[in-house]
């Protein structure tokens, strides 16, 4: 006799949406256009509540590339407002392994339940969390992979056919602001297509001077290093602060 699966809680919430309007878009396909996931009354997301994440119950934005979905901050996570809760909207982390990472424990004994997580509408874009996220001007990811049925597949992050976002949700403790920063306090701080983190030294009217804790993280456009090796970040960048979070990729 089969063993009988017990469908996991399911959050209804937020949707996707235009990055600069808010107005809701089509969650099918992807237009090219950026978008974000926050508020809307239309196409509403369905989410699977797995541990203390919600994971999208379907793939969303169909013929986005893994760069495009990188270049939005959706990969290694970007943060949202959805209820007026905040959380690190990302992709799937695996550890380079076919079922490795969050793949086996997200999914489950339902990994091949239809009904709950609709694999019939299209593999997603997932990251091996163990590689280090690129510039977004680098063609060869060696952390881009998608999942089909739970299992990862690692191929050039400029695919598009057939692949789109599933997103999860993680969630995150309100953001402090720069004034309440205290020297040498270990935070990660949030921008667009990505996340530094370190020590905080100082601040000034445009800038803010983290000490990093990571020698190989990623230079944004928004972020410098001066000449002690410390994170210049551009105050008007700044989406989120989150101290003692995981170091972003």
């Amino acid at each position: 006799m089969a063993k009988k699966i017990t469908p996991p809680p399911v959050v209804l919430m937020g949707g996707i949406v235009d990055l600069e309007t808010g107005v809701s878009m089509n969650p099918e396909r992807y237009s090219g256009q950026p978008f974000t996931i926050g508020d809307s009354d239309h196409n509403v997301i369905n989410w699977i509540q797995s541990g203390e994440l919600l994971v999208s119950n379907q793939t969303l934005c169909l013929g986005m590339s893994w760069n495009e979905l990188n270049q939005l901050g959706f990969i290694s996570g970007r943060p949202v407002n959805i209820g007026g809760q905040s959380y690190l909207c990302r992709s799937i982390r695996t550890d380079g392994k076919k079922r490795g990472g969050e793949l086996s424990w997200i999914f489950g004994d339902t990994v091949n339940e239809e009904e709950i997580w609709n694999w019939s509408k299209g593999y997603f874009w997932c990251w091996n969390d163990s590689e280090t996220i690129l510039g977004s001007g680098e063609t060869d990811q060696p952390g881009s992979g998608f999942v089909l049925m739970g299992v990862a597949h690692w191929f050039k992050p400029d695919l598009r056919a057939g692949i789109g976002f599933r997103p999860v949700l993680e969630p995150l403790s309100p953001t402090l602001m720069p004034d309440e920063l205290q020297h040498g306090q270990a935070v990660t701080i949030f921008g667009p297509g990505g996340s530094v983190s370190g020590a905080f030294m100082e601040m000034s009217s445009y800038d803010l001077i983290l000490e990093p804790n990571n020698q190989k993280q990623v230079v944004y456009p928004w972020t410098a290093v001066d000449g002690r090796g410390f994170m210049v970040i551009d105050r008007s960048a700044i989406m989120h602060i989150q101290e003692n979070l995981k170091e972003g990729k």
